[in-house]
Parts: C-alpha cells; structure tokens; sequence
C-alpha cells in the first residue's frame, strides 16, 4: 500500500513538473516572437522595403515619350519618378489619384525693385494651376490667387504651403491635396545654385511636417526662351542634393514639361541622369540598401538567438529580459567598434562582415556566454605546476603511494594479499552463522547485539 501511495505520488509530482516546463516553454517562445511582431508592425506601418535602390542606371528620352512615366529608383526612402505631362489636360497628375496626402510644387515670383501691389506675380506654372482649379472649385481657386498675393512679404527662397481641402469629387478631377509655394525672383534674374537648394529643402521639409505620401515637382523657375533664366542642370541637381538625410517615406515625381521641345526636353533627360549618377542609390551597401535595415535586421536576428537559448537558460521573464538586453548590447556595440576601426574602408565588405557578425553571434549566444577568461589561465597554470614539480616532493611522496603495510610482527605485508585474507575470513563467519529469521532482520538490534559484533582488521600504518 505503502508502495502505490508513493508510486501514485511521484506520477503526479512528474505530470505537474512537466506541466510547468510545458507552461514555461509556451510563456518562452511567446516572449520570443516579441522582437518579430515588432518589426511587423514596423513595416505595416512603413511599407517600404528599400532604403537605396537603382532600378535603371540612365533615363531613356524614347522611354519617357513611350511610357510618359518612368521609375528610377530609390533614395534614402524616397521614390523617385520622371513623368512627361501638360498640367493644362485633364488627364495629367493623375498618378497622384491612388495616394492619401499628395502635394504639388509652383513658384510666385517677387519683384524686389517694386513695392506697390504689382510686386509679386504668378509664373506660367501657377497661372495654369490656377486656372485649373477655376474648373474645379472656383472658392479654392480664389484662395490660392489670395495666398501668392501676399508673398510680397517674402523673400526670395522662402517656402509656404497651404491645405486645398477639396472634396472627394473636386479631389478626383484635381488630385492635389497641398500646395507648395516657392518664392523666387522675378523672371530673367538668374537664381544661384546656392538659393534654389535651399528653397528645395524647404519644400522637402514642408512635405514631411504634411506627412505627404506623394509629391510632384515640376521645373520650378526655369523658361527656356530666358537668357538669364536658371539653367535645368542646377535645378535638378538640387532636387536630388535635398533628399541626402533622413525623410518619412514618400513618392517624388519629377514633372517635365511635354510642350517643350524635343531638345530641350533631352537636355532635362540629361541632367536627371547626371544627378542620378552621382547619388548614394549607384553603389548602395547591403544594410543601407534596406529601409531601416540595421533596426530590422538586428530586430529578426533578437528572435532568432532568444529561440536557439530556448532549451540552455530557464524559460522565465528574467531570462528573457537579461538575453535580450545582453544581445542588443553586443549587436550594437560590433556595429560602433567596425564603424570606428573600419571609417575609411569601402562600405559594402564592411556591412557584410557586420552582418555575419551579427548572424554568428544570435546563432551561438548559447555557448559564448558560457565562456570565462578565467578558465584559460587555470589550465595553463595547472600544467606548468605539473610540469615544474620539485624532486624533493616527489621523493617525499613517494612512500605515501606504497603498497605494502607491516603486521604486528614488523613484517611487510602486500596490502592486496591483506585483503584477500579478510574477505576469506569473513566468508568463512557467516558461512558458519545460523541463518536468521527474515522477521528479525527488520528488528533493530539490541546494544548487546551491537557490543557482540566482531569488528574487521583495520590497516596499520
């Protein structure tokens, strides 16, 4: 009975003791997943996958007369498109239909020689925006003539923007939900290289306080039939120069003229590809390549050294909590120690040196925890003690290794013959004893019994 109430005991112990190990490891590998959701968060709400990206190396103008939109690639985050189009027809700007918050770049012109009403004035690309918004919603259109008349208390350079508002019907035949005023000179005053990338990183700056998701960019200030006009090449050199940093996400749609010339429109296609060589997207490492690469990928590589340490650290919130921050700091500081001892090297080999890095030490996080410097120099001081051993010692200790023992009569005697005598005596007692009543084994025995008790030899010194 006494048996089965034990049995029946140690089976339920066993069952609860793998209940909480089951218990721990689902609490374990929930807790492991937590890097993972993270970074699917991360892309849901920031769907992008590259961060530098070159899908054509140089624009075609026999492309772009074909296609009339043409994607080129990606910098810091931010697509960037070429389109051939007329902002008079109906049908232009209608790539911006399928965005949320889209914007669209015009410029007004300031006359710093006059002071009266007539001080500011709209370009040709403002006038066309205006008269476009007349079919649309004619109190939008009037908005917008008031708000670029008063951009004569501007500066050449400043930017401002301003909310259409317009309804989802005004919306469908005008897909512009901001517009972005650029302030500039009059037309015929050549603008320095200097003034227009400031002005365009105004715009680009505008753009993410409105959380645009699309913005389109026309060839501000530039008249082709103007001698002194700004020349196409400055200006999209700056477009491309204000993108460098770090930017929300968003699309950027570069707008030539399709009723220029076809030379003129060449040379445009030519100083998109000369802007477009010498931009990060050309030769773009393999973290970089990725929109947030090194936070993504260390993010993955955290659930991927918490579930390789499922079956070597206890399956608690503390043990998740101490590999998480011990993994993140040795992640994090392989990343500062290449940057500092590799600044001047190509980026490419050292990005995929960290990376490997990073893959390694998720993979056998188990194992290099477990390793103690203090070990190393133990075993080598183990066997030089051995090795350098004094004679003297090892003469002293030499008689404490003896086999043989002296009897009583001063004799020296084999110990292992010693042995062998006692176990044939022992063997002879208890050949000769009465057998004993299996009751009276489980009875203790009595002090007499005890005193009775023939003690064995003992080794002699």
């Amino acid at each position: 009975m006494k048996h089965d109430a034990y049995s029946l005991m140690s089976t339920r112990t066993s069952r609860a003791r793998n209940a909480g190990h089951a218990s721990n490891r689902r609490l374990w590998l929930s807790l492991s997943i937590v890097p993972l959701l993270i970074v699917v968060l991360d892309v849901t709400l920031f769907p992008r996958i590259f961060e530098q990206r070159q899908l054509l190396s140089a624009l075609d103008a026999t492309t772009l007369f074909e296609n009339r939109i043409v994607r080129l690639g990606t910098i810091h985050s931010i697509s960037i498109n070429v389109v051939l189009e007329n902002l008079k027809n109906e049908d232009s700007l209608v790539y911006l239909s399928s965005r949320n918050r889209t914007g669209l770049v015009v410029s007004a012109f300031v006359d710093p020689e006059r002071a009266d009403e007539k001080r500011v004035f709209e370009g040709d690309l403002a006038r066309t925006v205006r008269l476009r918004l007349q079919t649309v919603s004619r109190t939008v259109a009037l908005r917008m003539a008031d708000f670029i008349a008063r951009m004569g208390e501007h500066r050449p350079g400043d930017v401002l923007g301003v909310d259409l508002n317009l309804s989802e019907s005004e919306r469908a035949r005008f897909p512009v939900d901001r517009l972005i005023v650029v302030v500039l000179n009059r037309p015929g005053s050549k603008e320095s290289a200097g003034g227009l990338e400031t002005a365009l990183a105004g715009v680009v700056a505008d753009a993410d306080r409105a959380d645009l998701k699309a913005l389109a960019v026309p060839c501000i200030g530039y008249q082709w039939k103007q001698k002194n006009s700004v020349t196409v090449d400055p200006l999209l050199g700056s477009v491309f120069k204000t993108l460098n940093g770090p930017h929300r996400p968003f699309d950027l749609f570069i707008s030539l003229y399709s009723d220029w010339p076809t030379p003129v429109i060449e040379k445009a296609v030519g100083a998109v590809n000369h802007a477009w060589a010498v931009s990060p997207s050309i030769h773009p490492g393999v973290l970089s390549s990725l929109y947030r690469g090194r936070y993504r990928i260390v993010l993955l590589l955290t659930t991927i050294c918490l579930l390789a340490c499922t079956r070597r650290a206890q399956n608690t919130v503390k043990s998740f909590l101490l590999i998480l921050a011990a993994y993140l700091s040795a992640a994090l500081g392989l990343a500062e120690l290449l940057g500092r001892f590799a600044k001047n090297y190509p980026e490419q080999p050292i990005e995929i040196a960290l990376l490997v890095s990073w893959v390694a030490l998720a993979l056998g996080f188990p194992v290099f925890v477990g390793w103690d410097v203090k070990d190393v120099f133990r075993a080598r001081k183990s066997k030089s003690s051995k090795r350098h051993r004094p004679t003297s010692a090892s003469a002293r200790s030499t008689p404490l290794h003896d086999s043989r023992v002296v009897d009583g009569d001063e004799n020296f005697v084999d110990s292992s013959q010693q042995k062998r005598g006692i176990s044939k005596v022992n063997h002879k007692r208890n050949r000769n004893m009465p057998l004993r009543d299996p009751a009276a084994l489980m009875r203790p025995r009595t002090s007499g019994e005890q005193a009775s008790r023939r003690k064995l030899p003992q080794k002699t010194d």
